[in-house]
């Protein structure tokens, strides 16, 4: 359990490996809205870090659009329905083909119910 903003105890909405799906589609429709273009979305095996109680699966996402858009969209990451998910690791560098634009890396640790 993890407290929310106001004190009050929320509930971590923790899903199956079989239910990638349902949050692939919900990250892939946050990020059209936002103008994101995805060029590849590469889910991982799932594993289970030494000491860790959950399992988790890492998502490889590579996305480009403009600066602030690919920073609003990892904001509205924190607010999934179908998952709880981590930013793990973020690399963006200017997109060589459209100078408005940014290329970005990201990983998403998503983690699972047993």
């Amino acid at each position: 359990m993890a407290l929310s903003s106001w004190g009050s105890p929320k509930r971590i909405p923790l899903i199956q490996e079989n239910e990638i799906s349902s949050l692939l589609d919900e990250i892939t429709r946050k990020g059209k809205i936002r103008g994101i273009n995805f060029v590849s979305i590469v889910p991982r095996a799932a594993e289970k870090p030494e000491g860790s109680l959950l399992r988790v699966l890492p998502l490889e996402l590579e996305i480009k659009s403009s600066y602030k858009s690919v920073g609003i969209f990892l904001g509205q990451l924190q607010n999934v329905e179908n998952g709880f998910l981590r930013l793990k690791n973020l690399q963006i560098e200017p997109d060589g083909s459209n100078p408005a634009h940014v290329s970005a890396r990201v990983t998403l640790d998503v983690y699972l119910s047993n």
